[in-house]
């Protein structure tokens, strides 16, 4: 009786054993990033929740609380691009929604995807799969502020020797327009799609020219500026 109860100690050690070992392999396993991929994480600010909402309620995107995006049906064209190595890496496995696209200078969408982190974030893609992403807690997407917005940059560090530049974001319902100015001291009119998307691709001359993106300006229907954010040096 002795030798049994002996026996199935040895087993029952060697099994924790296998499982703690088990548990510290995938503790080490890191995720597979492209040489290209970059994510620059400065929207507004990161924040891991616990709770990652499927889809907002009329009254929470009303309210300015949620994306406009996530208030319908998900679409084919709504998905990640397979292959995406950001999506690992930032464990983006909710929902998500293709919000803006762009096709001059170059080709591009941008995305609004949840993580099982708690986190919604912008996510900014070439046909490359190269580009950038930036969160904002889920609960919280827009952190009292107009618009959730990232940027993503290919070359540099100067201007100069940068071959993309783009900015991408999403509005609050409330804003009627969004307004980027550059450092030469222009201004572009930004199109605001149904999903409160945003998108603005800067021309290679511009970057040759030391030309970068200045601020990003929000305003209601009767004008009133909402809300501004500085772009580049953010």
């Amino acid at each position: 009786m002795k030798s049994r109860f002996l026996t199935l100690l040895l087993l029952l050690g060697l099994a924790s054993i296998a499982i703690g070992a088990g548990a510290f392999a995938l503790s080490r396993s890191t995720p597979s990033v492209g040489p290209r991929q970059v994510a620059q994480i400065h929207p507004n600010y990161v924040s891991a929740g616990n709770r990652n909402a499927a889809n907002a309620s009329t009254d929470a995107v009303a309210s300015g609380q949620q994306p406009a995006a996530f208030a319908r049906q998900q679409r084919a064209d709504d998905a990640l691009p397979p292959g995406l190595s950001i999506t690992s890496s930032m464990k983006l496995d909710g929902p998500s929604r293709l919000v803006a696209t762009w096709s001059s200078p170059g080709q591009g969408h941008a995305y609004l995807a949840q993580s099982s982190q708690g986190n919604t974030c912008i996510v900014l893609v070439r046909d490359d799969l190269s580009g950038a992403a930036g969160c904002n807690s889920t609960e919280n997407p827009f952190a009292g502020k107009p618009f959730f917005w990232t940027s993503g940059t290919e070359g540099g560090p100067s201007p100069e020797q940068m071959s993309a530049y783009e900015v991408v974001g999403v509005a609050r319902p409330d804003v009627a327009r969004i307004e980027l100015s550059d450092s030469s001291g222009r201004t572009h009119d930004l199109l605001i799609d149904a999903d409160g998307g945003f998108a603005f691709s800067f021309p290679a001359p511009d970057l040759q020219a030391g030309i970068v993106p200045h601020m990003l300006n929000a305003y209601g229907p009767d004008g009133q500026l909402l809300g501004s954010e500085q772009v580049h040096g953010n």
